[in-house]
């Protein structure tokens, strides 16, 4: 428990910043609204942009609460992205 909180005090700020920011690019103010778009199909859920947004969300959210769940390679994009 105490690493969880250490990592969140040193990658907490920023994180959020980022959470914000792709929220922002989502044009949606929270999860709540952006899941309701997703259930109304008002936001398609294939795109990439949303994908990707996603993807980046969790894997922050990993690397406070269990950073062991990315260890080895981890790569950046979503399964379905990568070539």
């Amino acid at each position: 428990m105490l690493g969880v909180l250490e990592r969140e005090l040193t990658l907490g700020p920023d994180g959020e910043a980022r959470y914000r920011e792709r929220l922002n690019e989502l044009a949606v103010e929270d999860e709540s609204e952006l899941a309701r778009r997703i259930r109304d199909r008002e936001v398609d859920a294939t795109d990439d942009r949303l994908v990707t947004a996603l993807w980046a969300i969790t894997r922050d959210r990993l690397l406070v609460s269990n950073p062991k769940y990315l260890s080895g390679e981890v790569d950046d994009q979503p399964l379905h992205a990568r070539a």
